[in-house]
């Protein structure tokens, strides 16, 4: 079983991740389309900002980019820009969302 320091040893997490596949029809992907509801807070060409459903906090919402990417391990040279425009992106809408004593980033 794949093991995974932050959640153990055999995680789920991590066997969900090696069988995902880039082509495939994911709730992220819906969220893009608009089959299924989101509260968009920001959306450019690159990528799409939403409220968390099931907020861990005061401030929660995701960053997601428009191009699908199953996983890390597939994200190339090429998609530089695009990774730190996610990053850029989370600190404006941090910032607008009046984080200023910090946050958090994580993945999803």
């Amino acid at each position: 079983r794949p093991y995974c320091a932050s959640h153990g040893v055999g995680s789920d997490e991590v066997q969900r991740a090696q069988k995902a596949q880039s082509n495939s029809v994911t709730i992220f992907s819906r969220i893009i389309d608009r089959s299924i509801p989101a509260d968009i807070i920001y959306e450019d060409e690159q990528c799409l900002a939403f409220r968390d459903v099931s907020p861990q906090g005061p401030v929660h919402f995701l960053v997601i980019p428009r191009k699908p990417i199953a996983r890390i391990s597939e994200v190339t040279v090429g998609d530089t820009q695009l990774l730190g425009h996610l990053l850029v992106t989370a600190s404006h809408l941090a910032q607008k969302e009046g984080l200023t004593q910090g946050y958090r980033i994580g993945k999803k």
